[in-house]
């Protein structure tokens, strides 16, 4: 991995005196991560800032969590691009509380999750690790043949789970449990998210 550098809009990784690329960048921008700034290439690696810094779909916002917080690489210098290969989560539903876990391994496609062995466990984990606790009970999770027909609208393009637990996952360590990643599109990837997506209600 690379060394820390946070002074990251400025050459000396301590920051102050002269801005690199991504530094006149964000200081063009107002000092403000916008979307423009988010998904520009400010040093020209092929990578866009977001993807650089965790936040490749450009919704983080001050105060919440990004995306990612592995594999992050400098938007300021072309040498220093992301290496990623934990998976990242998110909840796609009715509200900030609820929804379809959904997963991919950047740069790939979201795609479904299921695990089978442990669902409940990681619906837990989950909501704990990003502070979507919305009742005082434990959160819970369902297939999502067990869920209204209405949920099928939060499931991502792919028919089929892309994620899914192969030793148990019952660990829930986030960023290293065993899992298996299908290609959305892949001849393996043959679970069907329709009915065995996992839904997630914190």
């Amino acid at each position: 991995g690379g060394s820390p550098w946070p002074g990251v809009g400025h050459l000396a990784s301590e920051g102050g005196g002269a801005r690199n690329t991504f530094g006149n960048a964000f200081a063009a921008a107002g000092h403000t991560w916008t979307t423009t700034l988010c998904n520009a290439d400010t040093d020209g690696d092929g990578f866009t800032n977001g993807q650089e810094l965790g936040d490749p779909a450009c919704t983080w916002t001050p105060g919440n969590t990004p995306e990612r917080g592995t594999g992050i690489s400098h938007p300021g210098y072309a040498d220093s691009i992301p290496l990623v290969t934990t998976p990242s989560y998110r909840l796609v539903g009715p509200n900030a509380y609820e929804g379809v876990l959904q997963g991919r391994v950047f740069p790939k496609a979201w795609g479904a999750v299921n695990f089978h062995s442990a669902a409940s466990e990681w619906a837990r984990e989950y909501c704990r690790a990003l502070h979507l606790y919305n009742k005082t009970d434990f959160a819970a999770a369902f297939f999502m043949a067990d869920r209204p027909a209405s949920d099928q609208q939060y499931l991502p393009p792919d028919a089929y789970v892309s994620i899914s637990d192969v030793t148990g996952c019952g660990s829930v360590d986030m960023a290293t449990c065993a899992f298996q990643y299908s290609d959305v599109g892949s001849p393996q990837n043959t679970t069907a998210a329709a009915t065995h997506g996992i839904y997630v209600d914190c």
